[in-house]
């Protein structure tokens, strides 16, 4: 009974990662021989990760992409010739090696 009025506390002060964080330490046998100290870092890790996606799913929702089901990945580097000559043109132009008058 004390542990629902927990939850709900948790749940009232829009703690829901560490609401769920802490159902699931409930149900798991393992660890109840870690220390308090143990738990209660799992639960507000569990809490700032749960924020971190909310917050990460927001902003995407906001973004309104054209494909939201692209990955967003590094360049492809498997021409990466083309990238080095396109470094070095780069660096040219800062240097006005090729400077072209207009």
């Amino acid at each position: 009974m004390m542990m629902n009025a927990t939850l709900e506390q948790l749940r009232s002060l829009r703690l829901a990662g560490m609401a769920t964080g802490l159902q699931e330490q409930l149900t798991q046998a393992g660890l109840t021989a870690m220390s308090f100290e143990e738990r209660l870092a799992l639960l507000v890790d569990r809490e700032v990760h749960w924020r971190s996606d909310k917050r990460q799913a927001r902003s995407l929702k906001a973004a309104a992409l054209k494909y939201p089901q692209a990955v967003a990945a590094g360049p492809n580097m498997s021409n990466f010739s083309r990238f080095q000559n396109a470094q070095l043109i780069e660096a040219k132009f800062a240097t006005e090696e090729l400077r072209h008058d207009v």
